[in-house]
This record gives C-alpha cells, sequence and structure tokens, in this order.
C-alpha cells in the first residue's frame, strides 16, 4: 500500500471517532495495527527510503536454486527471494552488457543513448553522454549519497569523461568493464588458471577509485571481498548521515571466466557455481551490514541480471532455464531474467505476473524517492503502484531491440500482454554455435519473418509453437501497430560505439598509455597511479556516426 500521508498532513478529529469504533472487537485489532504499520508507519518514519540496485552479469533465468536449479547454492539469495516480490516476465532491455547497463540507469532504450551496437571496450572512444541524466543524478540533486561498486561498462573516455563520477555517483570503485576484456591468468587462489582465454593484448584489469586507477592489474580472486569491504564501509559512512542512500552494486559474476576466492570448490556446480556462492556471500554480508546499522527496514533492494547466459561456454556459461537461446539474441533466453524487490513492510511477498523491464527500474525509484525533477521522455513506467497498491498492468508491451540495431529493421520483436511477436530472428555464437536449437547459433543470420512469429508465453514460454489459429492472424496486426508505434516514437541518439577505438585511452596506472612496451608498461609501479593532470592526454577530435 502506498502511503497515503505525506510529511506536514495530519489525521482528523473523525479519523480518530474511526479508530474508536473499529477497536469493538479483537478482529479490528488487526485490522488498526495493519493500519499503523502500512500507512502510519512509512509516514512517521523517513519518507524517503534508502536503495541498494544488485546486477548480475550474465545470471541466467535458470541459474538460480530459486528457479530450479538443481546444483547452484545461494542461500543469501534465497532468504532475499523468500521475502521479497518475484517478477516472473521480467526483461532485460538488451541482450549485452553495456546497452542493458544504460537502459537501467536511464530508463531509456539504448538506442535513444547511442549505446549500441554491442559493447565499449578499454581503448572505446565514446561512452554514455552526460546529456543522458541516470538515477543517479537525479538521486543526488534531491539530497541522496550515491555510490557505485563493480563494473561500470559505460566507457572510460578521455580523461575519465565517461566514469561513474561524471554520472551522478559521489563514489565509485571497480573495474569499469567486463574482465575478461583484460589478460586474466589467475581466477582463483593458489594462483589457479582461469578456465578459458581472456583478452591478453589489452592492459591489465584497472580498478579505480573515483578516477583514480589504485591496482593493475587487480587481483580476480580477492575482488569480490574487495568490494563487500567497500560496500560495508559506504552503508557506515551512510548511517552517519541523515541524507537517504543510493548504491548500485554491479558483480561481475557469474561472467565468464568465473573467479572466486573463499568459494573455490564449495559448489557442486564447479566454477560456476563457486562464483555464485562468492556473490551470494557478499550480498549476504552486505545486508547483515545495513540490519546492524539499522538502515535495512527503509532500503528497498532490487536483484536482476543484465542479460542472458552466454551459453557458448557450456556448463560455465549459465542456464536460462526454459527459455529458448542466450545472450546475445531476442529470444526469451536472452532477455529474459530473474528479478525480484525486498522493501520490508511495505511489500509483500509473493510474486508477480505483470511484465516489468529494467527500463522501469530508473522511473520507480525516483517516483519513491518524491523525485519530480525529470522532465526528459522515458521508456519506463513507475511500477510502485504494482507492488504498493496491487494495481494491474502497468506495462502493456515492450519492444525487443536487437544488439547492432539498423533502424530498417527494429525493433526485432515486441512483447504485447502475454503474446510474444518476432518480425525479424538470428541467432548469436554468444548463444553457442552447437547448440541442439539451430535458431541459437550464429549461423541462423537475420531472417525477416513476412508473417511474424507469435507465441502465447502463458502456455509456450519456450517459444516452440507458432500460433496460426484465425485469432492470431488479428493479433499479429495488433503486434506490427504496436511496432510501427515502437518505431515512430523511440528516438534514435548517434552511436558511441561507432567512434572507435584509440590505444591511447586505454586506463593505465603508471603513465600515459602512449608508454612502450604496450600494454606491459602501463601495469602499476613504486611511482603511484597515473592521476597527474599535467600528462594527460591531449583532446582527440571525434566525429559521430548516425544510425
Amino acid at each position: 500500500m502506498r502511503p497515503i500521508f505525506r510529511e506536514g498532513e495530519f489525521l482528523l478529529k473523525s479519523d480518530f471517532r474511526l479508530f474508536g469504533r473499529m477497536f469493538t472487537t479483537m478482529e479490528t485489532f488487526w485490522t488498526l495495527k495493519l493500519f499503523f504499520v502500512f500507512v502510519l508507519g512509512p509516514a512517521i518514519c523517513e519518507t524517503r527510503p534508502n536503495f541498494l540496485l544488485i546486477l548480475a552479469d550474465d545470471l541466467g533465468y535458470g541459474d538460480l536454486e530459486t528457479n530450479g536449479h538443481p546444483t547452484s547454492a545461494a542461500p543469501s539469495l534465497k532468504k532475499l527471494h523468500s521475502e521479497s516480490l518475484v517478477f516472473s516476465n521480467f526483461y532485460s532491455a538488451s541482450a549485452v552488457c553495456s546497452p542493458s547497463r544504460a537502459a537501467l540507469l536511464t530508463g531509456l532504450y539504448p538506442v535513444s543513448t547511442g549505446i549500441y551496437p554491442g559493447v565499449f571496450w578499454p581503448s572505446s572512444i565514446g561512452g554514455l553522454s552526460p546529456s543522458h541524466s541516470t538515477v543517479a543524478q537525479y538521486l543526488r540533486e534531491a539530497g541522496y549519497r550515491t555510490t557505485h561498486i563493480g563494473k561500470w561498462h559505460l566507457g572510460v573516455g578521455q580523461n575519465g569523461a565517461y566514469l561513474p563520477t561524471e554520472h551522478g555517483f559521489e563514489n565509485y570503485y571497480g573495474i569499469p568493464y567486463s574482465h575478461d576484456m583484460c589478460p586474466c591468468q589467475i581466477c582463483f587462489p593458489i594462483k589457479e588458471p582461469c578456465f578459458g582465454q581472456c583478452n591478453n593484448g589489452d592492459v591489465s584489469c584497472p580498478l579505480y577509485s573515483n578516477t583514480t586507477i589504485v591496482e593493475q592489474p587487480t587481483s580476480l580472486p580477492d575482488l569480490t571481498q574487495k568490494y563487500t569491504h567497500k560496500a560495508i564501509l559506504e552503508i557506515e559512512r551512510f548511517s552517519k548521515s541523515e541524507d537517504p542512500f543510493f548504491m548500485y552494486l554491479a558483480y561481475h559474476e557469474t561472467h565468464h571466466p568465473q573467479f572466486a576466492g573463499d568459494f573455490r570448490n564449495a559448489s557442486s556446480r564447479g566454477s560456476f557455481g563457486d562464483a555464485l556462492m562468492e556473490m551470494d556471500h557478499s550480498i549476504g554480508k552486505i545486508i547483515s551490514a545495513l540490519k546492524k546499522k539499522n538502515l535495512l527496514n527503509n532500503t528497498l533492494i532490487f536483484f536482476t541480471s543484465d542479460n542472458g547466459p552466454s551459453l557458448m561456454r557450456h556448463e560455465r556459461g549459465g542456464s536460462a532455464g526454459l527459455f529458448r537461446c542466450g545472450k546475445d539474441t531476442t529470444w526469451e533466453g536472452g532477455l529474459r531474467v530473474p528479478a525480484f524487490l525486498y522493501y520490508p513492510v511495505h511489500v509483500q511477498p509473493g510474486i508477480t505476473h505483470e511484465l516489468a523491464s529494467t527500463l522501469d527500474v530508473t522511473p520507480t525509484i525516483l517516483a519513491l524517492a518524491n523525485v519530480t525533477s525529470r522532465t526528459d521522455v522515458s521508456h519506463g513506467f513507475d511500477l510502485s503502484p504494482l507492488f504498493l497498491n496491487h494495481s494491474q498492468e502497468v506495462r502493456q508491451s515492450l519492444a525487443m531491440f536487437s544488439t547492432e540495431p539498423k533502424k530498417a529493421f527494429e525493433p526485432y520483436a515486441i512483447r504485447y500482454k502475454h503474446f510474444k511477436s518476432h518480425f525479424y530472428t538470428r541467432g548469436s555464437s554468444l548463444s553457442d554455435d552447437l547448440n541442439f536449437d539451430h535458431a541459437c547459433r550464429s549461423s541462423s543470420r537475420q531472417e525477416k519473418h513476412d508473417q511474424a512469429l507469435i507465441f502465447d508465453l502463458s502456455v509456450d514460454p519456450s517459444e516452440r509453437y507458432d500460433l496460426r489459429s484465425p485469432e492470431a492472424r488479428k493479433l499479429r496486426g495488433q503486434m506490427e501497430q504496436l511496432r510501427q508505434e515502437y518505431r515512430a516514437n523511440v528516438t534514435w541518439a548517434p552511436s558511441e560505439m561507432a567512434k572507435g577505438q584509440n590505444r591511447h585511452l586505454s586506463p593505465c596506472c603508471s603513465r600515459p598509455a602512449t608508454c612502450e612496451p604496450f600494454p606491459d608498461c602501463c601495469d602499476c609501479d613504486e611511482e603511484g597511479s597515473f592521476s597527474s593532470p599535467n600528462d594527460r592526454l591531449p583532446e582527440i577530435s571525434v566525429i559521430s556516426v548516425g544510425p
């Protein structure tokens, strides 16, 4: 139930006379108790909640034990899940990392922020433009303390122009892109090697504190413990302030190559299970820290994943469960992800089958924080009526864009209520070129469906049985109309990825990235980290390329 009394509002005498009549039986005592807990409680206590947004990496719908995986173990997430509102129809706005994160933090389809095609690399020239305000920027302007810990993956840029501190975060601590974009030799204690190859031709993984590199290379087996420690320190800082906080915690788990420290060989699911347990333990410690500082009851925790699993890694790539294909496709396995919301007292645990998306996270947070300063277009919806007032159908439809979008073909698919229609499909090597389902393989190139495929996901979540009934023909027409509305109303920004790459923009600890021999010369040395403005690179001219 949404609080109906805001700060400065009072009850009338007639309201108290009503309470007197309610107290006539023991049964109505509980009615009154619930009234005070769910209505007056939020109004009397802090009017603005804290927010902890937790994002896993490449965690598929079928990877958690709560979604049926037989050998996954994640006790902290299991407990959180049992006390949360679970979203069974929750979608990422993109099937790969960078665009999905841009959508999460802005509430805009990635084509509208220029985060396409594909993802950012360490030497990428582009990034998320500061002209696109993030949830952190709005919250900080409204008096929130803001911090980001973990994987950013929205660009580093010249002189750190795209780092989180340029997007509303007071503090940042983490590796600003995927850890497989660095050389990765050691993933487990006692110098045990990683499974699989990484990008050995680029700089070592840099660990940033705000805009300064404090470690390069950073140790992967110790990384999650460092993130946990930093988060607990931030919670300690928040507890001493009267201001509410927003913490965005983006783990590298369970992205390939999996790594683990304390939880190596702890899972019966191999290295993937070890990495999952490592993340789960971290989440448990952070929730315990919130509870210890009496912050938990006024903190909304939202957990989800950036996209579906990387099936090309086979048993170390994750599971989409019963859904078709995986990462980098617009099939269900690429975009439908686990999601649940914990907000004690305010939100009743359970499950909702209503349609929702990462696009909705920013507008929901801003609504709960009473932030009304946003005036730009949003592609997301405020979900709070769904979980506070038990409203139905906050969102009826969702457009699904490919990860290499071109205006002529997008959106690839439309979800409308419990139906989904594919106008174009293609597979991807990330969904495994040995996949038993040929539609998932990269050999399944872009295909236009003159008669769009249409599936009833309420009875066919695996997208196996294309509807051909007379009713389906009418529904195809509705879906095409919806698609044309999205084509007309979703604006496209010039591609940031099209700006290309420049080796000299790679994060480099001890000296500018013009050093030699590159990339080894970028590792930190005794002279300390590279942060001197006098040593920064000259401005690099960039020509924007349109969609």
